[in-house]
């Protein structure tokens, strides 16, 4: 099985910085194989500029708004979305990647231990085996 990488945005209202967020993400080097962005309860394009910019637009407006609530309804409820990835990396509808930032999170996730071979950048902050979680 091919390992693919997911890229999972949970966005509410974020039409206005999406854009610039999905661009960064198309401009990895190698970008994820897969952009999912949750229109969370949006009240303006943000599903269009999701899917504008390249990502698979989910828009939710059942039950509670929230980010762990979108979440949980994208892993309960749109399982097909992610049969065929086996890693995936939630952001905010705001984050700015390194170009680099996937190819290092592969890295790590095939080495199979955070701890003893971490990535080189995590919020622009170091890990170590005594960092908080």
């Amino acid at each position: 099985m091919t390992e693919l990488l997911a890229a999972i945005i949970p966005a509410h209202t974020a039409a206005s910085v999406l854009g610039p967020t999905l661009a960064y993400l198309r401009a990895a080097v190698p970008p994820p194989e897969r952009i999912i962005v949750i229109a969370d309860h949006c009240t303006d394009s943000t599903a269009l500029v999701a899917k504008q910019g390249g990502a698979v637009a989910l828009r939710r407006d059942e039950g509670e708004a929230g980010k762990g609530l979108a979440l949980r309804w994208l892993f309960e409820r749109q399982p097909s979305l992610l049969e065929s990835t086996s890693q995936c990396v939630i952001l905010d509808a705001d984050s700015q990647v390194h170009p680099a930032c996937f190819a290092e999170l592969r890295r790590v996730f095939s080495s199979g231990d955070l701890w003893t071979n971490p990535p080189s950048f995590v919020a622009g902050v170091e890990l170590t085996s005594s960092s908080p979680i």
